[in-house]
């Protein structure tokens, strides 16, 4: 189990401050503010508030995957502080009329995968959120996109029609593009050590990979994965 002390609200005049820990792995990081959310859901009801992050420095993924969670909540706006001041390294603004989508503050590169994403339609769309480990026997299929915040465990079977987000480490099986011919369906995961993983009509069977996060996609009619990076995601949204 997570330590609770991993992530810390504190309250501030115009919203929330959420201290992350340094030296945590990202995804018992994340397990921990997912907890923390769920706690303090009262927090975001009613007045919108300013949510500023500090004392951990994180990568574009790690970001992409912290606003996701934060994509429905009643927040006008989202900080990334510098480690060690308060001065901030991107600010990203959730529109009050559809907070679904999030619109670029930012030339950052965390802020063109956002824009790009939303730039034609809703930026979560038919997704369904599983949070909590995937386990043995457990199958979750979806039309359209999963993301699943934890560990999906060996026995355990994710099928969705469009992209697979994990946010955790992928040891069962896992087929995004399920049911249809779509090459640009993809699958993330902070490690794929999986039984079998599927895009549309290709099959890999056991596939190992260091625990980073990874991508798998389509490219030339064969599966590859590779340590993610902005490149290869922006290909995968474009």
């Amino acid at each position: 189990m997570p330590n609770d002390n991993l992530v810390i609200f504190k309250g501030e005049v115009d919203g929330l401050l959420v201290m992350l820990d340094e030296e945590a792995r990202f995804e018992d990081l994340l397990r921990c503010f997912i907890k923390k959310l769920e706690q303090n859901k009262g927090f975001f009801d009613g007045a919108k508030i300013v949510v500023r992050f500090k004392g951990r420095k994180l990568g574009e993924f790690e970001k992409e995957c912290i606003i996701e969670l934060l994509a429905t909540q009643n927040i006008v706006e989202i900080v990334f502080l510098h480690p060690f001041d308060d001065e901030a390294t991107e600010r990203l603004t959730i529109t009050p009329k559809e907070k679904k989508k999030i619109v670029k503050n930012t030339n950052s590169k965390a802020a063109a995968i956002i824009n790009a994403r939303s730039k034609d339609k809703p930026r979560i769309s038919n997704t369904y959120y599983h949070a909590g480990i995937l386990r043995s026997g457990q199958e979750i299929v979806q039309d359209g996109c999963i993301v699943v915040m934890g560990d999906v465990n060996p026995g355990a079977v994710v099928k969705a029609s469009e992209n697979i987000i994990i946010l955790g480490t992928l040891k069962g099986r896992a087929f995004a593009g399920d049911g249809n011919d779509n090459k640009k369906s993809f699958i993330i995961s902070y490690g794929i050590n999986a039984e079998q993983i599927g895009i549309t009509n290709h099959i890999v069977n056991s596939p190992r990979t260091k625990m980073c996060a990874q991508i798998a996609y389509i490219d030339k009619e064969q599966i590859y994965i590779k340590e993610i990076d902005f490149k290869s995601l922006q290909n995968m949204i474009e």
